[in-house]
């Protein structure tokens, strides 16, 4: 189980550095504290994803939202600016 959680951990720790680079070097200074928001989520996330873990799918879904949503989020919303930056200049 411990193994599970770790690598489960790992793979959701891996997206949310990428966001988090991607959102402070991409995105304007003036919405930096988004980071510092999402990684406060991700923390709380991994904690109830942790307790909930050994009682199945359902116990563990909010702890996974609370990590993977926010993530989600920041990188489609970077993907949007920087695209739209790349079209209309």
């Amino acid at each position: 189980m411990l193994r599970a959680l770790a690598q489960n951990t790992h793979e959701q720790a891996l997206l949310a550095v990428l966001a988090y680079v991607a959102w402070a070097v991409l995105m304007p200074i003036g919405t930096l504290s988004v980071v510092g928001l999402a990684a406060i989520v991700f923390v709380l996330g991994r904690i109830l994803f942790f307790i909930g873990y050994a009682r199945g799918a359902p116990a563990r879904s909010l702890g996974f939202t609370a990590c993977f949503y926010p993530t989600a989020l920041m990188l489609l919303t970077v993907a949007a600016v920087v695209g739209s930056r790349l079209l209309f200049g």
